[in-house]
């Protein structure tokens, strides 16, 4: 389940990535904390996992 959801936020990093591009600089500070939010998922994903 962990792998799967590695993924997912993986998947989640490239779209916001994609979507940051459109928006170009500066963007939302919204779009930064979600951002921020799901970095941090993948930081406590990997810490689980023991990467």
């Amino acid at each position: 389940m962990i792998a799967t959801d590695g993924r997912l936020v993986g998947a989640g990093l490239k779209i916001l990535s994609m979507i940051n591009d459109d928006l170009g600089e500066p963007a939302p500070t919204e779009f930064h904390n979600l951002k921020s939010k799901i970095q941090n998922g993948i930081a406590l994903l990997e810490t689980c996992r023991g990467i």
